[in-house]
């Protein structure tokens, strides 16, 4: 490997089209200020870094393979990993170095159900989903004109609920408790944002009109719009099956609940009814430094541990 520059080449399943998108723009940052290169599919490469399920691939026997878990599913009993996709992925990737997951929970879950030993795992931060190329940057009050809530009207913005990757039914909890002054908002799954009319409305639309931002999925996904929600200082009414949780200062920021509708919805209700406080929509503190140069940092910091690790005993190319 020439330097200290690995030629990194990027692989990703097509189910990780948004979180695709992030990790790009952070390999992009670190490629311009010369800490690795970008490989294409028929270039030569130190690191083949593998996104979720992607197909069999052929790469050279000299590339050190880094794997990203997009997602943790998780079985029946909570935050244990579903015993079928844990098989799935030591059959798929028994090959890879370094693995990488979002979320410390997700790297407890993955070590735990006997994947990967925890010396293989390097926890990398949750990730919000890429900004939206239209709409964004409303203030509050034109938000929520646009999208029709009346002043005093609480409005819970969430994800549409696919099946088996979220909390059944939540927003037909919450409009089943009765209270004229709640709106729910739900977005679809894969594309966060594209709500309205012809998706007319981005995540940050959703955001800036929002009291409160319901995550309730059942797996542990890398790429979560409640990271988003999170940053725009929206409060969070998490189930545990999310990986947004482990984003919640519990009392302050949002609640963590079980995942059940009826917990979500009792959770909302004391959210709109004063149990949290008011945020003041902050979205960065002054010099923090922005989720990108983070994720950037912690996957140069991966490359690295591959170049130097030993390679998996059962180490070979697949195709």
């Amino acid at each position: 490997m020439p330097g200290d520059s690995p030629q990194v080449r990027l692989e990703c399943a097509a189910t990780a089209d948004g979180f695709a998108t992030v990790l790009e723009g952070a390999l992009e940052l670190l490629a311009d200020a010369g800490r690795i290169g970008l490989a294409g599919a028929d270039e030569p490469a130190d690191i083949l870094h593998t996104v979720g399920d992607v197909p069999p691939l052929r790469y050279p026997r000299t590339a050190r393979r880094v794997h990203t878990v997009d997602r943790v599913a998780l079985g029946r009993r909570g935050l244990t990993a579903a015993t079928g996709w844990a098989r799935r992925q030591r059959r798929l990737t028994g090959d890879v170095v370094t693995w990488l997951v979002h979320g410390r929970t997700a790297g407890q879950v993955l070590v735990a159900s006997g994947v990967v030993p925890g010396d293989r795992v390097h926890a990398l931060p949750v990730m919000a989903p890429p900004r939206s190329a239209a709409g964004g940057g409303m203030h509050r009050s034109a938000a929520r004109e646009r999208l029709g809530i009346a002043p005093g009207v609480g409005l819970i913005v969430g994800c549409a609920p696919n099946r088996g990757q979220a909390v059944p039914g939540w927003p037909d909890a919450i409009r089943g408790t009765g209270r004229t002054d709640v709106a729910v908002i739900t977005c679809p799954a894969g594309r966060p944002g594209e709500a309205g009319r012809q998706g007319e409305f981005s995540l940050a639309d959703l955001l800036a009109a929002a009291d409160l931002f319901v995550a309730a999925g059942l797996g542990l996904t890398a790429c979560n719009p409640a990271a988003a929600a999170v940053a725009a200082g929206v409060r969070v009414i998490a189930a545990a099956t999310d990986s947004a949780a482990e984003l919640v200062r519990f009392g302050r920021t949002g609640l963590v609940v079980p995942p059940s509708p009826s917990a979500i919805a009792a959770a909302v209700t004391a959210g709109l009814d004063g149990v949290l406080p008011r945020t003041d929509g902050r979205a960065v503190p002054p010099g923090g430094e922005s989720p990108a140069r983070v994720l950037a940092r912690g996957l140069l910091g991966a490359y690295r541990r591959a170049v130097v690790s030993p390679r998996p005993r059962l180490a070979r190319s697949v195709r």
